[in-house]
């Protein structure tokens, strides 16, 4: 898990209703100043987190490893 997809899960959980748009509105600052193609780019990321709902759903998530972006890049940028 990544801080971003417990970010869109969590989202969903505190409100299943919320669209994608306004999840990537939430996730991302900025997102209205975005180009059109960049926030197709969130979108599509806000749809692969909510594509773990049937594993991480309803609280799940919140069990599962977290991997921090940022060090995971980090390292793998090294490899």
């Amino acid at each position: 898990m990544t801080d971003r997809e417990t970010w869109i899960l969590g989202n969903r959980e505190k409100d299943p209703a919320l669209s994608v748009e306004d999840n990537a509105r939430a996730i991302e600052p900025g997102y209205q100043l975005m180009t059109e193609e960049q926030r197709s780019k969130v979108r599509k990321e806000v749809e692969a987190g909510l594509a773990l709902w049937p594993s991480h759903g309803d609280g799940k998530w919140k069990s599962k490893l977290l991997l921090r972006d940022s060090i995971a890049t980090s390292r793998c940028s090294r490899c």
